[in-house]
């Protein structure tokens, strides 16, 4: 079994609209997590990411989850080290992150 991608579960857990594209992602991440106990896990982890931003967005502390990760609080930017390290192909995802 091919596990999801960091970069679709941050798609995932970020849609704000629901269009053909939403719903083809919700669709495979929704079947995928059914079956895959280390997608699902990930999955909580980012929405649990996704949600801290949008409640520091909120108080306008962080202007957007997937643009702008430099507002990261320690705690928080361990835990996405931990989740890119579950997939290998994420390399460039972390050597950009380097550069900000």
């Amino acid at each position: 079994m091919n596990h999801l991608t960091f970069e679709e579960i941050v798609e995932y857990v970020s849609l704000k609209k629901l269009d053909e594209r939403a719903l083809l992602l919700s669709s495979k991440v929704d079947t995928h997590i059914r079956a895959c106990e280390k997608c699902l896990e990930l999955v909580r982890a980012v929405r649990s990411i996704h949600d801290e931003f949008e409640k520091m967005k909120d108080n306008h502390q962080v202007p957007d989850f997937i643009k702008d990760s430099a507002e990261l609080d320690s705690k928080t930017e361990s835990r996405i080290r931990e989740i890119q390290s579950a997939f290998p192909d994420t390399e460039k995802v972390k050597s950009d992150r380097k550069m900000r």
